[in-house]
C-alpha cells in the first residue's frame, strides 16, 4: 500500500487509544496525536470501515505532550500512550468509561507504577528477530536492547539471554512469579495470595498487574460481604481464585470454566487449600445454560473475556434475578453494553477503575449492580 500523509487535526479521543480526525470528508483514527493538535500523519492501514494514521509530524503541540521513551512506540502495536503525562491518560480512560456508560458522578481510579508492572508477556520469534507484533499486522518488532517498559528487569534479561533467535517462526510465552521466569504455555504457574496457595495451569489465565492485583481482589471482598447462609455463583472462575478468596464468607461457592484443565486445578486449590465449601464445574457459559440450583444464588460474581457476557448469560441473568453481580472487565465497551441491557432491573451501586494496563488503551472496571427493590 502506498502510504499517503495528510495534515489534519486531532479532535476528540475513541476507543482503542485512538484520537478521530477528519480530512476530506474522510474519518480517520490517529496514533500518537492527541486531541487539538495539528498533525502530519500517514496512512498505514485501512479496510471499509477503518483507516488508521500513525503522526509522523507534530505541528502544533498540545500541553499534555511528553517525549515518547520507547524506540518502538508507534510501531510496536502494544502502546498508545507513550507521547501523553500518566495523570493524563488517567483522566482520558476515565472520561471514555464515564461516557459509555453515560455516568457523571465521579469514578474512582486506581493506579500505581506505570512501568514494569507486566507479569507476563508473549515473544514471537521469526527471521532471527525477537519481538513483537506490528499493528495490523504479523510483523515481528524486534524487542528494544534498552527492554521493554512495561516488563519488569528479570522478563527483560530473560527474553535477552534466553530467547534463541531463529529464522522460523516461533513464540514464547513467559511469565515472572515473583522469584522466577517460566514458560507459562508449558509449566504451571504457582503464586500466594492472602495466605492462599494458588497454581495456574499451563496457558491459564492470570490478571497481568503485579502491583494492582491485591487491590482490586480487596475491594471485591469487601463488594461481596457475604452472610454465612448465602451461595456466590461465580462465572468464568479461571483456576478459582477469587471464588476460593470468597468463600470464607459464603456458605457455598460454585464456579463455571470453560476450560476443563482449569476447572481441575480450581479444584486441586480448592484441596491444597483445605477449602470444603467450593466447588468447580465445566460450562461454556455462551452456549450452555446455568443449572437451577446455581442460577437461584442470591450473588453472581463474574470476569468475563473481552467479548462479555453474551446473549445467552444475559437472558440468564434477567431471568434469574440475582440479588447481586459483582462484573469486573478489561473492555469497558462489552462492559458498558451488558450494563444497559440490565438497567432495566438492576441499579449500579458502586463503580471503579484500575489501571491494570498502563500506556495501552486497556483498564479494568469494576461494577456492582444491585436488584432493584420492587423485583
Amino acid at each position: 500500500m502506498e502510504q499517503q500523509e495528510f495534515i489534519l487535526q486531532a479532535v476528540k479521543w475513541v476507543n482503542q487509544g485512538y484520537a478521530l480526525g477528519y480530512y476530506n470528508d474522510q474519518t480517520y483514527f490517529i496514533s500518537g496525536a492527541i486531541p487539538g493538535e495539528i498533525v502530519r500523519a500517514k496512512l498505514v492501514y485501512q479496510n471499509s470501515k477503518f483507516k488508521h494514521l500513525v503522526v509522523t509530524v507534530v505541528l502544533e503541540a498540545s500541553e499534555f505532550r511528553i517525549q515518547n521513551d520507547c524506540p518502538i512506540f508507534l510501531e510496536c502495536g502494544g502502546c498508545s500512550f507513550r507521547h501523553i503525562l500518566y495523570s493524563y491518560e488517567l483522566d482520558v480512560k476515565k472520561e471514555l468509561l464515564k461516557k459509555e456508560l453515560k455516568k457523571e458522578e465521579e469514578i474512582p481510579v486506581y493506579s500505581d507504577s506505570s512501568e514494569k508492572y507486566r507479569n507476563n508477556v508473549q515473544i514471537t520469534v521469526e527471521n532471527n528477530k525477537k519481538g513483537f507484533f506490528k499493528e495490523h499486522s504479523n510483523q515481528v518488532v524486534e524487542h528494544p536492547n534498552t527492554g521493554c517498559k512495561h516488563l519488569p528487569d528479570e522478563l527483560n534479561d530473560f527474553i535477552k539471554k534466553h530467547t534463541p533467535q531463529s529464522s522460523q517462526k516461533s513464540s514464547l510465552k513467559l511469565r515472572f512469579d515473583g522469584k522466577i521466569v517460566t514458560n507459562y504455555e508449558k509449566e504451571p504457574t504457582q503464586v500466594f495470595i492472602k495466605n492462599l496457595k494458588i497454581q495456574i495451569p499451563p496457558n491459564g489465565f492470570f490478571q497481568i498487574n503485579r502491583f494492582l492485583l491485591e487491590k482490586w481482589i480487596d475491594d471485591i471482598l469487601t463488594l461481596l460481604v457475604g452472610k454465612k447462609d448465602q451461595n456466590l455463583l461465580e462465572l468464568f472462575c479461571g483456576s478459582g481464585l477469587l471464588g476460593l478468596l470468597c468463600a470464607q464468607n459464603f456458605s457455598r461457592v460454585i464456579g463455571y470454566e470453560v476450560e476443563s484443565l482449569s476447572v481441575q486445578y480450581a479444584k486441586k486449590n480448592a484441596k491444597t487449600n483445605h477449602i470444603v465449601n467450593a466447588d468447580f464445574i465445566s460450562k461454556n457459559l455462551y452456549t450452555q445454560k446455568i443449572h437451577k440450583e446455581h442460577g437461584e444464588y442470591p450473588i453472581w460474581l463474574a470476569n468475563p473475556p473481552r467479548n462479555g457476557f453474551g446473549k445467552l448469560l444475559l437472558e440468564q441473568i434477567l431471568y434469574y434475578k440475582p440479588q447481586i453481580l459483582l462484573y469486573s472487565s478489561c473492555n469497558y465497551v462489552s462492559l458498558s453494553s451488558d450494563i444497559r441491557k440490565l438497567l432495566k432491573d438492576y441499579d449500579i451501586a458502586h463503580l471503579s477503575m484500575y489501571d491494570f494496563f498502563p500506556r495501552t488503551p486497556y483498564f479494568e472496571t469494576l461494577a456492582l449492580l444491585n436488584i432493584r427493590s420492587s423485583h
